[in-house]
C-alpha cells in the first residue's frame, strides 16, 4: 500500500529516489526500501511525506475513501447542502483510477486557487 503509493507520488512528480531521499534527509536506500515495501517511515515522516504530496496519511496508507468523507470535503463551510453539481463530482471521483489520482489533485488544485477563481 505504502510502497505503491509513495512510488507513485515520487514519480508524479518527477523526482527520483535520491530527489525524495535528500527531501526527507534520508539515505536513497531508505526511498528504495519503502517503495519495495520492506520498510515504512517512522509516523513523523510519514506525515511530512503526506504533507509535501499534499495527500492524508490514509492516501499513504492505502486508506479508501468513503463517500461520507467525500461528502465532507466536497461541502464549503458554508454550504447546508450539495448542490446537483458536487454531488455528481462525488460521483465521479471513485471511479478514478489510482494512477490518474495526482493528475486529478493537481486539477482540483488548480481550480479552486484564488487567481483562477478571480479570472472566470
Amino acid at each position: 500500500m505504502f510502497a505503491n503509493a509513495i512510488k507513485e507520488l515520487r514519480n508524479a512528480k518527477g523526482l527520483s529516489q535520491a530527489d525524495l531521499a535528500k527531501e526527507f534527509n534520508v539515505a536513497q536506500q531508505t526511498v528504495g526500501k519503502w517503495e519495495k515495501g520492506i520498510t515504512c517511515p517512522f509516523p513523523d515522516t510519514l506525515q511530512r511525506i503526506a504533507d509535501y504530496f499534499h495527500v492524508s496519511t490514509d492516501y499513504l496508507l492505502g486508506r479508501k475513501t468513503t463517500a461520507e468523507d467525500m461528502k465532507s470535503i466536497l461541502l464549503q463551510p458554508t454550504d447546508t447542502k450539495a448542490s446537483p453539481e458536487r454531488l455528481e463530482i462525488m460521483k465521479l471521483i471513485p471511479r478514478i483510477p489510482n494512477d490518474k489520482l495526482p493528475m486529478a489533485r493537481s486539477l482540483m488544485e488548480v481550480l479552486t486557487k484564488d487567481d483562477y477563481n478571480n479570472m472566470a
